[in-house]
Protein backbone atom coordinates (compact mmCIF):
# COMPACT_ATOMS: atom_id res chain seq x y z
CA UNK A 1 0.00 0.00 0.00
CA UNK A 2 1.59 3.33 -0.85
CA UNK A 3 1.92 6.42 1.43
CA UNK A 4 -0.56 8.41 -0.24
CA UNK A 5 -3.20 5.82 -0.17
CA UNK A 6 -2.54 4.96 3.64
CA UNK A 7 -3.20 8.82 4.06
CA UNK A 8 -6.44 8.98 2.14
CA UNK A 9 -7.24 5.70 4.22
CA UNK A 10 -6.33 7.55 7.42
CA UNK A 11 -7.63 10.89 7.30
CA UNK A 12 -11.50 10.22 7.59
CA UNK A 13 -10.24 7.52 10.14
CA UNK A 14 -8.36 10.87 11.94
CA UNK A 15 -11.01 13.32 12.06
CA UNK A 16 -13.56 11.06 13.19
CA UNK A 17 -11.31 10.20 16.27
CA UNK A 18 -10.43 13.90 16.88
CA UNK A 19 -13.75 15.09 17.07
CA UNK A 20 -14.13 12.55 19.81
CA UNK A 21 -10.95 13.95 21.61
CA UNK A 22 -11.38 17.91 20.83
CA UNK A 23 -15.49 17.85 21.31
CA UNK A 24 -17.32 20.08 23.99
CA UNK A 25 -20.37 20.72 25.55
CA UNK A 26 -22.45 23.05 23.18
CA UNK A 27 -25.27 25.88 24.44
CA UNK A 28 -27.75 27.72 22.63
CA UNK A 29 -27.76 26.11 19.58
CA UNK A 30 -28.37 26.41 15.97
CA UNK A 31 -30.80 24.24 13.62
CA UNK A 32 -30.03 23.09 10.17
CA UNK A 33 -33.34 21.73 7.77
CA UNK A 34 -31.89 19.39 5.44
CA UNK A 35 -34.17 19.79 1.63
CA UNK A 36 -35.98 16.54 2.80
CA UNK A 37 -37.42 18.24 5.66
CA UNK A 38 -34.72 16.62 8.50
CA UNK A 39 -34.11 18.82 11.46
CA UNK A 40 -30.66 18.93 12.52
CA UNK A 41 -29.71 20.55 16.06
CA UNK A 42 -26.27 21.39 16.22
CA UNK A 43 -23.97 24.64 16.63
CA UNK A 44 -22.34 25.88 12.99
CA UNK A 45 -18.85 25.98 13.74
CA UNK A 46 -17.94 27.23 10.21
CA UNK A 47 -20.70 28.20 8.18
CA UNK A 48 -18.88 27.72 4.68
CA UNK A 49 -15.75 25.37 4.42
CA UNK A 50 -15.34 24.25 0.21
CA UNK A 51 -18.96 24.22 0.25
CA UNK A 52 -19.93 22.29 3.31
CA UNK A 53 -21.19 23.58 6.58
CA UNK A 54 -19.04 22.58 9.68
CA UNK A 55 -21.36 21.37 12.30
CA UNK A 56 -21.35 19.96 16.19
CA UNK A 57 -23.67 18.25 18.25
CA UNK A 58 -25.18 20.02 21.33
CA UNK A 59 -24.79 17.05 23.47
CA UNK A 60 -20.93 15.84 22.86
CA UNK A 61 -19.39 18.35 20.27
CA UNK A 62 -18.91 15.59 18.01
CA UNK A 63 -17.91 17.30 14.49
CA UNK A 64 -19.42 16.74 10.97
CA UNK A 65 -19.71 18.48 7.85
CA UNK A 66 -23.19 18.77 5.80
CA UNK A 67 -22.67 19.97 1.90
CA UNK A 68 -24.76 23.17 1.45
CA UNK A 69 -26.37 22.06 -1.27
CA UNK A 70 -28.09 19.03 1.02
CA UNK A 71 -29.28 22.13 3.37
CA UNK A 72 -32.58 24.06 2.86
CA UNK A 73 -32.78 26.64 5.80
CA UNK A 74 -30.69 27.71 8.42
CA UNK A 75 -31.93 29.14 11.73
CA UNK A 76 -29.09 30.85 13.55
CA UNK A 77 -29.76 33.19 16.05
CA UNK A 78 -33.12 33.33 15.81
CA UNK A 79 -32.66 34.22 12.49
CA UNK A 80 -34.12 31.96 9.37
CA UNK A 81 -32.02 31.74 6.00
CA UNK A 82 -33.59 29.71 2.93
CA UNK A 83 -30.38 28.35 1.06
CA UNK A 84 -32.36 25.80 -1.07
CA UNK A 85 -35.53 24.66 -2.17
CA UNK A 86 -37.07 21.52 -0.35
CA UNK A 87 -36.30 17.91 -2.62
CA UNK A 88 -36.11 14.76 -2.12
CA UNK A 89 -33.02 13.31 -1.35
CA UNK A 90 -31.37 10.91 -3.88
CA UNK A 91 -30.23 7.67 -3.03
CA UNK A 92 -27.24 8.38 -3.26
CA UNK A 93 -27.28 11.44 -0.85
CA UNK A 94 -29.48 9.55 1.52
CA UNK A 95 -26.51 7.51 1.82
CA UNK A 96 -23.75 10.01 2.66
CA UNK A 97 -26.47 11.32 5.30
CA UNK A 98 -26.90 9.07 7.93
CA UNK A 99 -30.61 8.26 9.30
CA UNK A 100 -29.25 9.63 12.78
CA UNK A 101 -27.00 12.57 12.49
CA UNK A 102 -25.45 12.49 15.70
CA UNK A 103 -24.08 9.08 17.52
CA UNK A 104 -25.20 10.60 20.84
CA UNK A 105 -28.51 10.62 19.69
CA UNK A 106 -28.65 6.95 18.28
CA UNK A 107 -32.33 5.36 19.62
CA UNK A 108 -32.03 1.87 21.63
CA UNK A 109 -28.59 2.77 22.81
CA UNK A 110 -28.97 2.14 26.50
CA UNK A 111 -26.49 2.10 28.44
CA UNK A 112 -25.80 5.28 26.30
CA UNK A 113 -21.79 5.92 25.40
CA UNK A 114 -19.09 7.77 27.40
CA UNK A 115 -19.30 10.40 25.14
CA UNK A 116 -22.36 11.16 24.86
CA UNK A 117 -22.88 11.14 28.97
CA UNK A 118 -19.66 13.11 30.09
CA UNK A 119 -18.53 16.29 29.88
CA UNK A 120 -15.60 17.44 27.87
CA UNK A 121 -13.36 20.29 28.61
CA UNK A 122 -13.78 23.43 25.76
CA UNK A 123 -11.31 22.48 23.09
CA UNK A 124 -10.80 23.65 19.63
CA UNK A 125 -11.74 21.97 16.43
CA UNK A 126 -9.29 20.84 13.92
CA UNK A 127 -10.69 20.95 10.40
CA UNK A 128 -8.81 18.97 7.51
CA UNK A 129 -7.85 22.72 5.51
CA UNK A 130 -8.13 21.61 2.51
CA UNK A 131 -10.93 18.76 1.07
CA UNK A 132 -9.81 16.67 -1.44
CA UNK A 133 -6.25 17.19 -1.10
CA UNK A 134 -3.98 14.61 0.45
CA UNK A 135 -0.74 16.07 3.08
CA UNK A 136 0.83 14.61 5.99
CA UNK A 137 -1.26 14.61 8.89
CA UNK A 138 1.53 16.36 11.24
CA UNK A 139 1.78 18.98 9.34
CA UNK A 140 0.02 22.15 11.28
CA UNK A 141 -0.37 23.86 7.78
CA UNK A 142 -2.73 21.11 6.68
CA UNK A 143 -5.28 22.12 9.52
CA UNK A 144 -7.55 24.98 10.89
CA UNK A 145 -9.47 25.50 14.07
CA UNK A 146 -13.17 26.83 13.86
CA UNK A 147 -11.95 30.24 13.28
CA UNK A 148 -10.13 29.49 10.36
CA UNK A 149 -6.38 29.51 12.19
CA UNK A 150 -4.05 26.79 11.39
CA UNK A 151 -2.70 25.41 14.98
CA UNK A 152 0.61 27.32 14.82
CA UNK A 153 -1.01 30.53 14.87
Amino acid sequence: MSNKTRIIIALPISVFLLSFLISINVEGADLIELVDGTRIECEIAIPNHHGAAIVRSPRSGLARSIRHSHIHAVVRHDQRRVLNPRRELTAEEREALPEVVWGDQAPGMNPQPAFATQEWPERRLLIWANPGTSGELNDPANWIDQNGRTPAE
